[in-house]
């Protein structure tokens, strides 16, 4: 498939017609830059969102000011992180509203540029906690999605953290692949990949695509006390085009239910792989929970069979 830089001018023309699409459909409405009192409610919607995956705390956005807000933002926000800059990086800010047009939740998008894919990228999905279950934030990501893809864009990613185990349920049930877990969770909708499910029962865990209608194993596991068994079809050996989404996202679903990751004692020859080899996602997940930890963020994972969970200090000192 022949590639597409754009410049920024280009990317901002895709992003008005993405807006376009958006506006005709009474989920969204848009955040308006100029409006102080929406923008700050906007950021708190943000603000409650770390709070709630960081912390485990709900937090109402609408009370979120003065010195309750500054001591939210230094106990949940990390270091190089904002919540009070919502248009940065020319992203479009959306309230997320009910059928009667009450805002509850937030989304954002930006178009990059300088990609050799046209790509979405989107963030800040947030549904106020008295208003899930009702879909509004699996349809809005769908819309999201649809709306990218109606103006020939490929690609919609965005990214999450291991910490949030919600969170990363749901982009797995809203039926994202997830592309790689270099520094976060890096999820991602793709044009040109096809559906997937995993099926599991007891001890035994299975990959599956759908191809022309008909759904085929890709990769087949079981687990064997703290031991995972691998085994690849010949199918997903002749699929070249799918070699690093199946086996990434299929680790990712296998660890959620706290399957294990390690295939053979020597583990450690994976640690530097970003993608597919279940041993490195496995020394990820060290990293990730420690670090969290070290910054008094709640961490409610599942734990993974045969893994150890040593200190941020601890994991360092190994890795020297």
């Amino acid at each position: 498939m022949a590639t597409i830089q754009r410049s920024e001018e280009q990317a901002d023309d895709l992003a008005q017609k993405i807006e376009a699409r958006l506006e005709t459909d009474a989920l969204f409405e848009r955040v308006r830059d100029d409006h102080e009192l929406d923008v700050r409610q906007y950021c708190n919607f943000d603000l409650a969102s770390l709070v709630e995956l960081r912390l485990g705390a709900h937090v109402e956005p609408s009370v979120l000011n003065g010195t309750l807000r500054d001591d939210w933002i230094k106990r949940a926000i990390d270091e190089g992180e904002s919540v009070d800059l919502p248009f940065s990086l020319d992203r479009r800010c959306y309230w997320i509203r009910t059928r009667t047009g009450e805002r509850v939740g937030s989304i954002a998008f930006r178009v990059e540029p300088y990609t050799m894919r046209p790509t979405v990228a989107v963030s800040s999905i947030f549904v106020h906690p008295a208003h899930r279950k009702q879909g509004l934030g699996r349809r809005s990501l769908l819309a999201m999605r649809d709306a990218a893809y109606a103006e020939g864009i490929q690609n919609v990613t965005l990214y999450t953290q291991w910490i949030w185990p919600r969170a990363v349920r749901f982009y797995l049930n809203t039926g994202m692949w997830l592309r790689s877990w270099k520094h976060d969770l890096h999820f991602m909708f793709a044009r040109d990949l096809p559906r997937w499910r995993v099926d599991f029962s007891e001890n035994e865990a299975r990959f599956l695509i759908e191809t022309r209608g008909t759904w085929r194993a890709l990769i087949e596991a079981e687990k064997q006390g703290e031991r995972l068994v691998w085994t690849e079809t010949a199918t997903f050996k002749r699929r070249r085009s799918l070699r690093c989404e199946v086996p990434t996202t299929f680790v990712l679903a296998l660890a959620t239910r706290g399957w294990p990751l390690k295939r053979d004692d020597n583990w450690q020859r994976y640690w530097g792989s970003d993608a597919v080899h279940p041993e490195a996602f496995a020394r990820r997940i060290q990293g990730f929970e420690s670090w969290a930890r070290i910054n008094g963020w709640v961490v409610e994972t599942p734990r993974i069979a045969g893994l150890e969970y040593p200190s941020w200090h601890a994991l360092n000192r190994s890795r020297r």
